[in-house]
């Protein structure tokens, strides 16, 4: 019998309401599942259950309930990603939630950190315009946490949302720049020509936003002691990486003279555009 044909939805709304735990958690990995492959047989039932999906990440036993949550917020994202703009009533309500589990990160379970993460960025993708305004109160833990998710599909989603935010509220990144920039730089390789183009906008953009405000980003190359640096070189793929190392580096050496003429921020910017870097030896140390 097909999904369609069958009272399949019924009943995995029932179950996703069960008092059980363990049926709730298996329900929402159905759901998940259901949503990567057919959609639109969840659809006349749809806001229930994003209702429900939602509830289950606003909870105060979320540390007993933590199968339940973390399966209940891969299921939003994968819904997200499929009906797009319908997820919009619920959008808020679940950011709202996976604000405070990121910043709870420490107590509670990795799965669950790192599907939230990756809920978050694809609700920015799909509502950008709804999650923009208010990154500026998340953007650090969010980023943290996806520096520390491997390199998959899900994640790429999940930078797509961080670049379609940017693109709304640029200002929103700027006090957690640092580690934005640590996030792009936790990729081994973007494999997503479009994604990695994205990137490399909104790293570009911070760039010019600091050239237009600081004249000694006007020059297109510029060396301090054993390190050159310069712009337009074609590794570019490697070269996020290594600019945050730099930027590191020289955040733990205050005493840095460009740190000092051009500030954090506008080091992060520059050395997160370079091209070619010739290392520091201590670079490591």
């Amino acid at each position: 019998m097909q999904i369609a044909q069958s009272n399949l939805r019924e009943l995995l709304l029932q179950c996703c309401m069960d008092d059980a735990h363990d049926v709730k958690q298996s329900a929402f990995a159905l759901l998940g599942d259901l949503a990567k492959v057919c959609p639109i047989h969840l659809h006349p039932r749809l806001s229930e259950f994003l209702d429900v999906a939602a509830k289950q990440l606003n909870t105060s036993k979320l540390r007993e309930t933590i199968s339940v949550a973390n399966n209940a917020c891969w299921a939003i994202g994968e819904l997200a990603i499929k009906v797009r703009q319908e997820v919009t009533p619920v959008v808020m309500t679940v950011i709202s939630s996976l604000v405070l589990i990121l910043k709870h990160s420490e107590e509670l379970n990795k799965s669950l950190i790192e599907n939230s993460a990756i809920t978050l960025g694809r609700l920015a993708w799909v509502c950008p315009e709804l999650v923009a305004p208010h990154m500026e109160h998340f953007m650090q833990s969010w980023c943290i946490a996806l520096s520390m998710i491997r390199d998959d599909i899900e994640k790429e989603d999940a930078f797509r949302g961080l670049c379609a935010m940017v693109k709304v509220n640029p200002s929103g990144a700027l006090s957690s720049l640092v580690f934005m920039c640590r996030a792009i730089a936790s990729w081994h390789e973007i494999r997503s020509e479009e994604l990695h183009n994205d990137v490399c906008q909104v790293l570009h953009g911070y760039k010019q936003v600091s050239n237009a405000s600081n004249p000694c980003f006007y020059a297109e190359e510029w060396c301090m002691g054993p390190m050159h640096v310069s712009f337009g070189a074609p590794c570019k793929r490697q070269a996020v990486k290594i600019s945050s190392i730099i930027l590191f580096w020289f955040s733990y050496r205050q005493s840095s003279t460009l740190l000092q003429c051009c500030g954090p921020l506008e080091l992060c910017i520059r050395v997160a555009t370079i091209g070619h870097c010739a290392l520091p030896d201590d670079i490591g140390a």
